[in-house]
């Protein structure tokens, strides 16, 4: 409509302005400003023809700049001033009086496929209310589901909590009882222990007692045996000595050392020449021996 009020020759009269780059991503705005330059459909077959695209600042100063602009160009009348004035026609026959009923037709499809627009909304939004309630109906059922399995899980830790913990105390009597057996029976180990060794101990005793007895026995017994071959051997002695004296075989002398000694008298000369053999004749300390 707005290109068939101005005509193409009014093109380079017209300045295509752009507002709120403020409100906007700097990324977005460009974009939508290369759509509106480009697409023939939008502003660019105008552009083509010398319409001029600019960004209208938010100030007043920039909007009083814009109408400096417009101001100096040169003037040029609106296709539809010359298709009223110059050529006659009527505001119908006019071509943006053509693109109005085109427009009316426009409008008419466009409320029809707003309303068909408008009925699949309702369509879609019901859909999707009633997919929204199955979906909160499924959410729900799951949900009690995971609550359910949540609570059942629960349920068998605990279970399974107290019956380890029931095992664990069932080891631990079974590990006391165990180890009250084992001490009991150490004690009685100990105990037998103890008495091997105090009788091992009353048996080393009663041996070495016995030992000692023995000893003293025997020696007591050598000694008497001793005592009784020593005067066995001097009453020998002293009879075979007599029995020499008398004979005349042998005299009799003391010696230095209070001993007795036996010479046998020399069978030539009759006197104690030592062509003999001297025999030692244990006797009495201090004592005197009579001679024959």
């Amino acid at each position: 409509m707005f290109r068939k009020l101005c005509g193409t020759d009014f093109y380079p009269n017209v300045i295509l302005a752009t507002s709120f780059w403020g409100s906007v991503d700097a990324d977005i705005g460009r974009r939508r400003e290369v759509e509106l330059r480009e697409n023939d459909e939008f502003w660019g077959a105008m552009i083509k023809r010398g319409s001029q695209i600019v960004r209208l600042p938010d100030d007043r100063e920039g909007s009083v700049q814009l109408l400096a602009r417009l101001a100096g160009k040169q003037r040029t009348a609106l296709q539809i001033q010359r298709e009223l004035v110059d050529q006659g026609l009527s505001i119908h026959n006019t071509a943006a009086g053509a693109g109005s009923r085109n427009a009316q037709a426009l409008e008419a499809l466009r409320k029809e496929f707003s309303d068909r627009l408008s009925a699949l909304a309702a369509l879609r939004d019901a859909e999707m209310q009633r997919r929204e309630a199955e979906f909160a109906r499924l959410r729900a059922e799951q949900d009690e589901a995971f609550e359910a399995g949540l609570r059942q899980h629960r349920e068998d830790m605990e279970a399974m909590k107290a019956k380890h913990e029931a095992l664990l105390r069932e080891q631990a009597t079974k590990r006391e009882k165990a180890m009250k057996a084992q001490e009991e029976l150490l004690r009685k180990q100990r105990l037998e222990t103890e008495k091997v060794r105090a009788q091992l101990e009353r048996m080393a005793v009663d041996e070495a007692e016995a030992v000692a007895v023995r000893v003293v026995a025997e020696k007591e017994q050598a000694s008497k045996k001793q005592t009784l071959q020593v005067r066995h051997t001097q009453e020998v002695q002293m009879n075979l000595f007599s029995l020499a004296v008398k004979a005349g075989l042998v005299k009799a002398k003391v010696s230095q050392d209070w001993r007795w000694w036996i010479e046998r008298i020399c069978d030539h000369c009759g006197q104690s020449c030592g062509a003999g053999v001297s025999y030692k004749v244990k006797g009495r300390e201090n004592s005197e021996l009579t001679s024959y």
